[in-house]
């Protein structure tokens, strides 16, 4: 019988632990990369093109505000109690997915069962000022909606472009209980949550006809030369082109996906860029290119440490 020794190794606890990582090889910085380039200023942190005019709102009432002190510290704590009402209302108002926060947020929330919810808990652990510095902060200034200067103690928002935005995301939500009385609450009772989602919830842009022309014009700027804004339109041109091409071939995600890379709708079609959609379809195809790659070998690495944490 073996009997284990005083210097023998002592197992405290599991080996492999279960995985939690989005990119456990680390391999889809290049991927971020070229996206970046692709689409400069918009992430692939969100669908919810509202998010933009949201943060747009709430730095514009940071600047306004002559109670605070206005360095980007406390603007990152000032911000919390909107973002967590946001997070709630996009919970209350039964969306799924698209929203930063929304893990912390749910154990907060609870699934609507309680009346008063408290605000000013952080959304995301890592960082202090939640999605608008660990995702939308760099975005934001691709878009022309802030500015940054050595010179500003904090972020400021751009006449042109942000503070049209601010305001009509303000005239969406300004008669919600929550604006008219509560902005500077440390709680929030469910039917003032429910009240803002009705009329803030991230996915109610279609409702809101002033804020998607100025969203669209933050995106595209027709009548600008900014190079960000040329990149984003020539990706949306090339996107619109695929869709025209397609003759009603179904365009599934991963339908379209295998578009950009075999420039072919199935064994239905070819599709053929042309013109000035040529450069955009070529970076787009190799971009799809190394997402198949890593999907591959991330795949076969999930396979490895399941072989080994089993045998």
């Amino acid at each position: 019988m073996f009997n284990r020794k005083s210097f023998d190794p002592h197992w405290t606890e599991i080996e492999y632990k279960p995985g939690g990582s989005r990119d456990d090889l680390g391999i889809e910085t290049l991927s971020e990369a070229i996206l970046a380039d692709l689409l400069p200023g918009i992430n692939n942190q969100t669908r919810r093109a509202r998010y933009y005019s949201f943060w747009a709102w709430v730095l514009r009432d940071f600047i306004n505000d002559p109670d605070v002190f206005h360095d980007q510290s406390n603007f990152y704590e000032w911000l919390r109690r909107r973002e967590d009402v946001l997070i709630m209302a996009y919970l209350a108002h039964g969306c799924d997915g698209g929203a930063a926060g929304t893990i912390i947020g749910s154990g907060v929330w609870d699934e609507g069962k309680k009346n008063v919810y408290p605000l000013g808990w952080k959304s995301l652990e890592s960082v202090e000022g939640g999605a608008y510095q660990l995702y939308y902060r760099g975005a934001l200034l691709e878009t022309n909606l802030i500015r940054r200067d050595d010179e500003d103690p904090h972020d400021n928002l751009t006449k042109m472009v942000g503070l049209p935005l601010a305001d009509a995301y303000e005239q969406a939500v300004r008669g919600t209980q929550f604006v008219r009385q509560y902005l500077d609450a440390s709680q929030l009772r469910k039917t003032d949550i429910e009240e803002f989602a009705r009329n803030g919830c991230l996915c109610l842009l279609k409702s809101n006809e002033l804020e998607r022309r100025r969203l669209v014009d933050t995106f595209f700027r027709f009548d600008t030369p900014d190079v960000y804004a040329v990149k984003r339109l020539a990706t949306l041109s090339f996107f619109l082109d695929i869709i025209a091409q397609s003759e009603g071939q179904p365009l599934s995600q991963n339908d379209f996906r295998a578009t950009l890379y075999f420039w072919s709708y199935g064994d239905s079609h070819v599709y053929r860029p042309a013109g000035n959609l040529l450069e955009p379809a070529q970076c787009w195809r190799a971009f799809q290119l190394r997402q198949y790659f890593v999907f591959a070998v991330e795949s076969f690495w999930s396979l490895f440490l399941h072989r080994i944490e089993i045998s």
